[in-house]
């Protein structure tokens, strides 16, 4: 298992504590919610990382403030086999 943490920052840079983040490590794993640490914006989640196709960990934010819903953020994990 591998502890990930999302800082999340909204306007003026304070932080973003009225979210719904949810992680997940592979296309075809379900969503699973992060825990929202303090109001600091800081939400973390424990996710399984195999090698092989699962090499980027994907967040999804809902922010209560925000227009946009859902945003979709993709990053590119280095897994060693």
């Amino acid at each position: 298992m591998n502890e990930f943490l999302v800082m999340v920052t909204g306007a003026h840079d304070r932080p973003g504590s009225r979210c719904l983040v949810d992680i997940r490590t592979a296309q075809s794993d379900p969503w699973k919610q992060a825990i929202q640490d303090g109001r600091v914006g800081v939400y973390r989640r424990a996710a399984l990382v195999e090698p092989g196709e699962r090499r980027t960990v994907q967040v999804r934010l809902n922010c209560a403030d925000e227009a946009q819903r859902d945003s979709i953020l993709f990053f590119p994990l280095h897994v060693s086999d």
